[in-house]
């Protein structure tokens, strides 16, 4: 497909009519940054200015039809350079101004990916405070469950009610 696009409404519009049923789009907090950051979205924070500019392009990413604001700190998620991805270079407080848009369209969502392996009690109430400023679940990418890996299973659930303490819903996505 071309790259004859700039928003996300003009990325939908290039799709209409060329795509099956049962499909929705994320707003990414990279592609986010790298919009109004370039460069410096994989080497720094945000400023305020910077974090305004990315929830106005969230709002019109959701207003023409993005379903969910999905976001990572995960470090097994880097560029083709092998860098970090623009969102794991945010605060923990640009996530959450980002998750307070999300709760002005409903029916939207929240995807993160936190960590690989076993999350800290910080990432359990961060995905807290996130869905907390959404007013919406928060989906968390994978939990995957083997009789092999019982017991982080058990601690990654027990990991809810952490978020829940904090105001917040965390829900896993796993594999069947």
């Amino acid at each position: 497909m071309p790259w004859n696009w700039g928003t996300s409404a003009e990325y939908f519009d290039r799709l209409d009519g060329t795509l099956m049923p049962n499909i929705g789009f994320m707003v990414g907090h990279s592609a986010l940054r790298r919009v109004v950051m370039h460069e410096a979205a994989s080497r720094r924070e945000a400023t305020l200015d910077e974090i305004e500019q990315m929830k106005t392009l969230l709002r019109a990413g959701l207003a023409a039809g993005g379903i969910r604001f999905s976001s990572a700190w995960s470090p097994s998620h880097n560029d083709h350079l092998g860098q970090p991805v623009p969102s794991r270079c945010s605060s923990a407080d640009e996530l959450i101004a980002r998750c307070s848009v999300v709760s002005e369209y409903p029916g939207t969502q929240l995807e993160f990916i936190p960590d690989v392996g076993e999350f800290s009690d910080d990432s359990f109430r961060l995905m807290g405070w996130m869905s907390a400023a959404a007013n919406r679940p928060l989906n968390w990418n994978l939990l995957q469950v083997y009789a092999q890996n019982w017991d982080l299973v058990q601690h990654q659930l027990a990991g809810y009610d952490l978020a829940a303490a904090e105001g917040g819903r965390v829900l896993a996505l796993t594999s069947t």
